[in-house]
């Protein structure tokens, strides 16, 4: 009985090795048990504010769950189109490209000023329907022109983010009420009219983009002037962290790329800088590191 187990067991391990999964499963299992040692507070998740004020789940798996989503759709619809025709789909990120323009234009309408014009669901069903329509533009070339499937998508892999450009007028951050327009050299605040065409600018915007072409973000600041070293460069403070003596405070943004050193010599209300602050900062050299630290020759707190 022993050894008739023991067969079993040698038999369904041996399956399960040879399995084409067995290797992803296996690198991600020790992926994940080299993070939970060298990080426990890799697994981590919390309720923060976003830039909107609102309470969100935050914390790596959060992150790659969010980031993940949309590449584990297109993987299936790459999928079942392989599957289908045999050969492969080229058109699939023009095709999104087009589906999010259209979602974004729906949702704004033609003003783009930020304010939804239409229902969440109405904008979801019209790029559905959009992209069933290019879908079945390269569906008709591959079934009844019988076309090479590769060679049938590079009609709409070459002119699909022309397209999407053209939906969104070419359009980049969305600038709204609560962007802040702002002066780099001495960190004063704009109105409305110092947005001209032509003009140069630094827009400092939202991680979360959407997947239309080009992508659009909404925007947290627009830095007048130069982007050189005697221009101020805008902060949305994600961490505050104290220095050991006290005398500083290091500020981590919401693009965790930068780690700004204010010193009391620099702001003397440096303790008072706190998480969700948005901060105009000026200095000079930084460490080639990620994220990239130095130290503030001035600062600057926005309302």
């Amino acid at each position: 009985m022993n050894e008739t187990t023991q067969k079993r067991q040698g038999n369904f391990l041996t399956r399960l090795v040879r399995k084409q999964i067995f290797i992803p499963l296996a690198a991600l299992l020790l992926l994940i048990v080299f993070n939970l040692i060298a990080d426990p507070s890799f697994f981590a998740i919390t309720l923060k504010e976003n830039s909107l004020g609102d309470l969100v789940l935050t914390g790596n798996l959060i992150t790659i769950l969010d980031n993940a989503s949309e590449l584990v759709i297109l993987a299936i619809g790459m999928t079942l189109v392989t599957a289908a025709s045999g050969g492969q789909d080229i058109s699939v990120g023009a095709a999104v490209a087009i589906a999010g323009s259209v979602i974004l234009r729906v949702l704004v309408g033609l003003g783009g000023d930020g304010t939804l014009r239409a229902p969440v669901i109405v904008a979801f069903l019209a790029a559905c329907l959009v992209a069933m329509i290019f879908g079945a533009f390269n569906g008709v070339l591959v079934a009844i022109f019988k076309i090479q499937p590769m060679v049938a998508t590079l009609i709409l892999y070459t002119a699909g983010r022309s397209i999407a450009a053209w939906i969104n007028n070419n359009e980049l951050p969305i600038v709204t009420d609560k962007t802040l327009l702002i002066d780099g050299k001495d960190g004063d605040l704009k109105g409305d009219r110092a947005l001209k065409k032509g003009r140069k600018v630094t827009a400092y915007y939202s991680s979360k983009m959407t997947r239309s072409y080009p992508p659009q973000a909404e925007g947290f600041a627009i830095v007048f002037g130069k982007n050189n070293e005697k221009q101020g460069k805008y902060m949305h403070v994600e961490k505050v962290t104290p220095s050991e003596n006290g005398e500083s405070v290091r500020l981590l943004n919401s693009n965790r790329d930068i780690i700004v050193t204010v010193s009391k010599d620099v702001y003397e209300d440096y303790q008072n800088i706190k998480e969700g602050d948005r901060i105009m900062a000026w200095y000079s050299i930084m460490t080639m590191s990620l994220p990239g630290q130095t130290n503030a020759t001035k600062v600057i707190v926005l309302p």
